[in-house]
Formats: C-alpha cells, sequence, structure tokens
C-alpha cells in the first residue's frame, strides 16, 4: 500500500442505510458505523440487509476501533454480524453502546465486549489514528461527529446531524468546534446527504412540542403516538403532555420500551411518576382515555401498531374516535406498508394525523441545504464527499458545496470505490475497487445473499414455482412423472399440473429406449417444463426438477 491513506465506503452511498466507512493506512484500520438497510415493499423476505464485511475481515489483524456516531439501526444494526467475524474495541456515546448491548442480549449473542463510551469534547488513539469528538444534534441523544487524524490529514465525518437552534434535549451542534477543526486543516469532510434535496432549513425540534401538545386538544378516545423508538426526546415530550392532561400512558413495542429504560436509567429521559400503565393483556386492556406510544411508524409488519391494527395484539384494540399521530418521515421503500396502516386504521374509524394534516409534528433529524452549506463553511475542507444519501441527494450535496465554494476538491463517488490520499493531501481514485455484496438478516441470523438467490426469490414472487419428480429404474422413467404447481395460477394451478404432467410424459416418451444419467433427465425435464409454461402460457415459473432411482 503506497497511499498515506485510503478510504473505502462499504455501503451508505447511493443508498439510504447499512452505513459503514474503513479508514485504512498501511498499518492500522478503523471502522466507522455498521449498520443495516431496510428493504423496501418488495423485501423478498428479507427482514434487513447488512454490508459485506469481507473487505474488515481480509485485513482484521489491522483492525483497531470501530467507531460509531450514534444508536440508529442505520448505524449500529449490522454490528453483530461484523463483531461475529472480527475483534475490535467498539467506541461511541454510552446511550449508543447500552443501546448495542441491548441488542447483544436479546438475540443470545455473547456479551461483555470491549465497549467504550464516548462524551463529546475527547480524545482516543486508536492505532496511527486520533479521533476528537464534537457533538451535533440529532433525533437521538449524544449523536457524534469525529475530526479523524492521520497520516495524510484530518477527516471530518458528520454523522447523522442538523443545526437545531431550539433542540428538546439542549445539544445543539457544536459549530465553534468545528470552526476550530477548520482553521487547523481539513482534509476532507464526509457530510451527511439525507436531506441535501431539502431547501432552507430543518425545522427546529421545539415545534413537535406544540404539536404533540395539540394532538391531546378535544381528542375522545386514545390519544396514540408512533414515531422512532430512539427519538427520546419526542417520546418523553408526548409523556409529560399525557401527564400534564391526566392521562394514564401505555408502551408497546419491545424498542420502545427498552430504549425508555436504558435513557431513564442514564438520565437521558423521564416519564412523570405515576403516569406509565403495567404492561396491558386481554384481561388489563388500555383504557380508553389513555395515552399510548407503539412502536411501528415505518409500517413492519410485527410492529405493534401493525398489529395492533388488525386486532392482534392483545390489550390494544383500537376504536373509533382514537386519535393516532404518525410522527416520522417515511424512510423511501416504506411508503406503502405505511399506507396500508393508515388505511386500516382508517377503517376502524380512528382518527389519523401526519405531516399532510400538520406539518409541525415531525421536523427532521438531518440537515437541509443552508445547514450543510454551513458545517461546509466551518470546516472548509480540501475534499468533500457526499455520503449517507441515494444518489440524488449525493448529487444534490456535492453541488451545493460547490456552488457555495467552501471545498476545493468535489468528489462523488459510489460504495466499493476507493480514494487514496498522499501525504501532501493529493488524491487519486484507482480503478480497483473493493467487494460490497450484500448479507442477508432473517431473523435471528445473517447469511450471505448471492444475486442469483435474490433472483429466484423475486421470480418466485412474480412466477410461481414448479416441481416435478421422476423415478429412475437403471437410466429409464419407471413410470410417468409427478408434477406440483404453486403461485402460478392460483385456484387453477392443480389443473395446471395435469396438464403439465401430461406434455412432460408425452415429452419424456419421446427420448426413446437409451438409458441417462439421473443427471441428464433432470436436465430434460426443467428444459421442457420451461419450454412448455413459456409456449402455452407466457409464463416464467422458477422450475425444479428431481430424480429417484428405485
Amino acid at each position: 500500500m503506497s497511499a498515506a491513506l485510503r478510504i473505502i465506503p462499504l455501503g451508505g452511498l447511493g443508498e439510504f442505510g447499512a452505513n459503514c466507512l474503513v479508514l485504512e493506512t498501511e498499518r492500522d484500520l478503523l471502522v466507522v458505523d455498521a449498520g443495516l438497510l431496510f428493504p423496501d415493499d418488495n423485501g423478498l423476505g428479507l427482514e434487513a440487509i447488512a454490508p459485506d464485511f469481507g473487505y474488515i475481515v481480509k485485513r482484521k489483524e489491522k483492525l483497531r476501533a470501530i467507531l460509531l456516531t450514534h444508536g440508529h439501526e442505520d448505524h449500529i444494526g449490522a454490528l453483530p454480524t461484523l463483531l461475529s467475524r472480527v475483534i475490535a474495541p467498539v467506541f461511541g456515546p454510552k446511550l449508543t453502546l447500552e443501546m448495542v448491548e441491548g441488542k447483544f442480549r436479546e438475540r443470545g449473542l455473547k456479551t461483555g465486549l470491549d465497549f467504550r463510551p464516548l462524551a463529546p469534547g475527547s480524545t482516543i488513539r486508536a492505532g496511527g489514528f486520533t479521533v476528537r469528538t464534537i457533538a451535533i444534534a440529532h433525533s437521538i441523544p449524544q449523536a457524534l461527529a469525529f475530526a479523524i487524524g492521520t497520516p495524510a490529514g484530518t477527516v471530518v465525518h458528520s454523522g447523522d446531524f442538523k443545526i437545531d437552534v431550539d433542540p428538546l434535549d439542549g445539544t445543539k451542534t457544536d459549530l465553534e468546534t468545528l470552526r476550530e477543526i477548520g482553521r487547523e486543516g481539513v482534509l476532507l469532510l464526509l457530510g451527511d446527504s439525507t436531506n441535501a434535496d431539502r431547501s432552507g432549513r430543518s425545522a427546529a425540534e421545539s415545534g413537535t412540542r406544540v404539536a404533540l401538545e395539540r394532538m391531546f386538544e378535544n381528542a375522545p378516545g386514545r390519544v396514540v403516538l408512533t414515531t422512532f423508538s430512539s427519538h427520546l426526546a419526542r417520546l418523553t415530550a408526548f409523556a409529560s403532555e399525557a401527564s400534564r392532561r391526566g392521562r394514564k400512558l401505555a408502551l408497546f413495542g419491545r424498542s420502545v420500551i427498552q430504549n425508555i429504560e436504558i435513557a431513564e436509567r442514564l438520565g437521558l429521559a423521564s416519564i412523570p411518576f405515576g403516569t406509565r400503565l403495567p404492561p396491558a393483556d386481554s384481561e388489563h386492556p388500555v383504557p380508553k382515555n389513555a395515552a399510548v406510544i407503539a412502536a411501528g411508524c415505518q409500517g413492519e409488519p410485527t410492529s405493534a401498531l401493525v398489529r395492533a391494527s388488525k386486532g392482534e395484539l392483545l390489550g390494544l384494540a383500537f376504536e373509533p374516535r382514537d386519535r393516532i399521530a404518525f410522527s416520522a418521515r417515511v424512510i423511501p421503500g416504506r411508503e406503502k406498508p405505511v399506507l396500508r396502516t393508515g388505511e386500516a386504521l382508517l377503517r376502524l374509524g380512528c382518527e389519523i394525523r401526519d405531516g399532510s394534516t400538520d406539518s409541525d409534528l415531525h421536523a427532521s433529524g438531518h440537515a437541509a441545504a443552508d445547514d450543510l452549506i454551513d458545517l461546509a463553511a466551518a470546516v472548509r475542507p480540501r475534499h468533500f464527499v457526499p455520503i449517507h444519501g441515494d444518489y440524488r441527494r449525493l448529487l444534490s450535496h456535492s453541488r451545493l458545496v460547490r456552488e457555495s465554494g467552501h471545498a476545493k476538491e468535489i468528489h462523488l463517488v459510489e460504495n466499493g470505490q476507493v480514494l487514496e490520499f498522499a501525504e501532501d493531501g493529493s488524491i487519486h481514485l484507482p480503478a480497483e475497487r473493493a467487494e460490497t455484496g450484500r448479507f442477508a438478516i432473517l431473523g435471528e441470523w445473517a447469511d450471505e445473499v448471492a444475486p442469483t438467490v435474490l433472483k429466484d426469490r423475486a421470480r418466485l414472487g412474480a412466477n410461481g414455482s414448479v416441481f416435478a419428480a421422476l423415478a429412475l429404474e437403471k437410466g429409464r422413467p419407471a413410470g410417468p412423472p409427478v408434477v406440483a404447481i404453486r403461485g402460478v395460477s392460483g385456484p387453477a394451478d392443480d389443473a395446471l399440473a395435469l396438464d403439465a404432467r401430461s406434455s412432460l410424459t408425452l415429452y419424456l416418451n419421446s427420448l426413446g429406449p437409451r438409458p441417462k444419467k439421473a443427471a441428464e433427465w433432470q436436465e430434460e425435464i426443467e428444459k421442457e417444463l420451461k419450454r412448455w409454461f413459456r409456449r402455452e402460457h407466457g409464463r416464467r415459473p422458477v422450475v425444479v426438477g428431481v430424480t429417484l432411482e428405485v
């Protein structure tokens, strides 16, 4: 390795989620974040998707530390997958590390790992890297940005941030420290691009408090809040308003309960004494005048809100006149599930409040265009690379910084693209690319997903499947094949299977008396059935042929 510094994004560029970035020198390697990406409505049965950490695993002897900017799933969710393959100290905010510990316990994974809490204004060494932490405002407490000292110069990683003049938890983005670092000289700024296409500034979080108070006005039934379970300031504001109005509070959703308990233990949140109801069940349902916090703002199929909308959640049955507030942005790809959940609630007679009815019900935790320009003006880097966002947002962020003139060189890169920096700060973009595959997260386990697997899943969902079995005796059919069909024509699948079996039998008989190997018969079965379905029905189902020697 001839470069003084290599930077490789393994996830989070050209997509929302799976955030993971590698900084590498000749002797040391540093990782920033290890997050999940949540599939869209056509998720092909995947619960979540993690980056391929193969690049890190192959160099694990150089790995000095893993840095976590904050506790959102798109930044920490894949950490159990990574730590099952490497050993390294994990540095991050205390709240974030507590959330990670809970995630490990929940999955029955080993705990007692080397977790080291960070506070704003601290400095640590990780091999040849020095890391300085900077307080930033975001939609979760204790979020951090990093100024990382490297042999080629200082790299500033913004994390997810906004510039909030009136945050509910009192934490503002420390622009003065960022300006100080900028005056010292910054090689590279890596900037959050989530809201780069939004003009102006992100709204202050304090505005949501007024909107949450308004949710209780003239509410004839329950008042229900659904938002991200890590948005502790918003959850606490809602709980406080419920208490002020004399309403008891019920909590639903494992992540909501866990995060509030962690935050209370750390002194970051507090539900007024006597407000919280005990866990509800069929014999002790939630009172009709209660306030409720329920996980499920993204329409997750197993979430408390979605289960309640289907009448499947013990202790909470929504009724007409219940008022439900969606206080969250819809993650790209989750639009349909959120719409379906809202439709189900409306059919129950509930009143829905969201950004279309109350524009101040949600304030983004990410910087808009003017805030992004302020960050670039504070840091004034030699090089700028936009991160965290789809291609449109990365492109918008690049244009903002270019037009503002606050960076000398701007680079729009993709996952796997390698950036090499010399000691003098010059950059080289080699043709070499790091592998950036994906791992599927299916419940409690993770496994690498080959492109062919996802392709087969898509075909199964679109065209169904056909299974054909043939008994062989001395290399010849011992009888007619058996054909089963699922998901090709619905109720007519059984009749279609009889037609396919007849056609396949005629074809196999036409092949003559010469014996064949089992693999040859399997190939003939699959080839003929694919041809028949395409010719007769214009369909391309997944066809699986099997043989059995008798």
